[in-house]
């Protein structure tokens, strides 16, 4: 009788970023099967369709270029870029003075209809956070028209981790 005993080798899984967007269609569930078929050594990295972003904040490269048909995405990564610093402080002072929360679908409207007005990016990463299922959703019109994501839908600690993450990457 043989008797074939197999060795396990235990491998470090690699731990991937999740970019701090809940954006349907993202690649994270996908990226660890996506990242070997790239060159280990990458001088420019084109992303052309990031959607949230994951596929790039995973990938090392020594320049990176974003794009996406929702250019509003792109924009707020690149306010992500330009205020990392302050970042977390102003979204904490948006959800503050709009009195933002799972239940309060009535701020969250009025906030809405204040986006459409100012278009400024950071505030609609927030309001992406207390919209339905994190929807980017726009009418004819460029208008933000995602409903409100009741009891569901927050910038939550485990958003608020990923978006650090991001950033710091």
């Amino acid at each position: 009788t043989i008797i074939f005993i197999e060795k396990v080798l235990i491998m470090k899984k690699k731990e991937f970023l999740k970019a701090p967007f809940n954006y349907i269609g993202n690649k994270y569930r996908i990226i660890s099967k996506i990242q070997p078929l790239f060159p280990k050594k990458i001088d420019i990295m084109v992303d052309l369709f990031c959607g949230g972003g994951d596929v790039i904040i995973n990938t090392d490269a020594k320049i990176k270029y974003a794009n996406d048909i929702n250019f509003y995405v792109v924009d707020i990564m690149k306010e992500f870029q330009k205020r990392s610093d302050e970042i977390l402080v102003d979204i904490d002072k948006t959800i503050s003075t709009w009195n933002l929360s799972k239940t309060n679908e009535e701020s969250y409207k009025i906030f809405r209809n204040y986006y459409n007005k100012t278009k400024k990016p950071l505030d609609l990463y927030v309001l992406m956070c207390y919209s339905f299922n994190y929807q980017f959703r726009f009418n004819n019109d460029h208008e933000y028209n995602n409903p409100f994501g009741k009891n569901r839908s927050s910038f939550n600690a485990n958003m608020r981790k990923n978006l650090v993450e991001f950033i710091k990457n």
